[in-house]
């Protein structure tokens, strides 16, 4: 049998392009450099190495892979009788320059979350670039390793823009994006708690008290200046929270269209920054006006509400009005209603029904000459008794005393 880690370090050692060797079980059992698992997409992309396979088994010759984003793989089959018993994967490699408009447009166009766009950058710089004609070149040399005769290259299949191939390319940015996650939780009180702290904030729409508790507890400022590159840094974590003051935002009761247009915004308002402290400051300003945004709907809508209230109230004085209709006509919740009734017009639901009812009796008692029972049948309660007490609660008088006193006036 071949030494394929020695083929790996050749080859690796002339072009410094990792090279791996996946066995006929499509397990990886070798590549140079090493390469821990959770480093290494092609360890974790069983799908697209399972792919692989399948070209080299159809062909049984060396295949080159290119993705729409120009990033290329090269595989080589190792076989015996003609059976696939592994496999040689060289790459990745750029082809070109991929500039960070047209990553940009690329995570725009596979609906790449936010907060991975980033981190989709960050693959890219650290991929090496090299053109197709040179890159051509290591699978053919890596072929004369293995079966020592010259690669026709005119006979290499080119799979140019699989699917399969590109999806590494964000599966492995989220995988990145996770790990960053995860080292931000050493700081503070940790990613997790602080990432539901200001979900919450926001969600409820309370921007002062969002800004203490930043001001107080903000792991963001420790991790951007522990890094290497920590105005890098800075961003990935600004588009991290950006993120997460969208989905707060839309649960906060925003418009789903305008959060993600004003998201949109502020990324790239970010983007052309260029100094650490401008990015921190436009991410407070971010969060903080998120929470505004939530905080000013939510007392609009509270009034709309209320309105819708007050005005079906209004038309259905001689009916049955309960909270329970009021809230299936507003379209909110029997709890909601009352704490946002109670606390813009100082007044429960219950008591606003009775008193306008009431004052609607005292209309009719002056301006008709329907008697008690009547009325009270009339603006919808049970009893007459009943009527008389509610009258007696709102005016301090029953029904009979507030008459005579009318008189009273009518006299003066």
């Amino acid at each position: 049998m071949k030494d394929y880690k020695e083929i790996c370090d050749l080859v690796n050692h002339v072009s410094q392009i990792s090279v791996r060797y996946f066995n006929k079980n499509q397990n990886m059992v070798f590549s140079c450099p090493r390469l821990k698992r959770e480093e290494d997409f092609l360890q974790t992309d069983t799908q697209l190495v399972e792919m692989i396979f399948q070209h080299c088994e159809r062909v049984k010759y060396p295949i080159l892979f290119a993705t729409d984003l120009n990033e290329c793989l090269a595989a080589v089959p190792d076989l015996e009788k003609e059976v696939v018993i592994g496999a040689y994967i060289i790459g990745p490699v750029l082809t070109s320059d991929v500039t960070e408009e047209s990553i940009m447009r690329y995570a725009r166009e596979k609906d790449l979350p936010l907060q991975y766009t980033y981190a989709l950058l960050r693959k890219y710089k650290s991929i090496p670039v090299m053109s197709l004609d040179r890159f051509g070149a290591l699978p053919k040399l890596l072929y004369y390793y293995v079966y020592q005769k010259p690669l026709d290259t005119s006979n290499m299949t080119l799979v140019s823009g699989i699917v399969e191939v590109s999806r590494n390319i964000i599966e492995a940015a989220i995988s990145e994006a996770a790990f960053d996650a995860e080292e931000t939780q050493r700081f503070s009180r940790g990613a997790f708690l602080y990432k539901n702290d200001i979900e919450d904030f926001i969600r409820k729409g309370k921007p002062v008290e969002l800004k203490e508790y930043i001001a107080v507890t903000d792991p963001c400022r420790i991790l951007a200046f522990s890094r290497k590159n920590p105005l890098w840094q800075s961003k990935y974590q600004f588009i991290y929270y950006l993120s997460i003051a969208v989905g707060a935002s839309i649960e906060g009761g925003l418009s789903a269209e305008k959060v993600y247009a004003l998201g949109e915004w502020y990324s790239q308002k970010m983007e052309v920054l260029t100094d650490l402290t401008d990015v921190e400051s436009l991410r407070l300003q971010m969060l903080l006006d998120m929470a505004e945004r939530v905080r000013h709907n939510g007392e609009r809508n509270r009034s709309q509400v209320v309105q819708m209230c007050c005005e079906y109230i209004a038309d259905h004085i001689y009916g049955d009005i309960t909270v329970s209709k009021l809230a299936d006509y507003t379209g909110v919740s029997c709890n909601y209603l009352s704490t946002v009734f109670r606390r813009e017009k100082g007044e429960t639901i219950i008591n606003y029904i009775q008193r306008h009812k009431i004052m609607e009796a005292q209309n009719l008692i002056k301006h008709t000459h329907q008697p008690l029972r009547e009325i009270s049948q009339k603006l919808g309660f049970h009893s007459q008794s009943y009527f008389c007490t509610i009258f007696k609660k709102i005016c301090g008088m029953t029904p009979n005393q507030w008459i005579l006193s009318q008189k009273g006036h009518e006299n003066n």
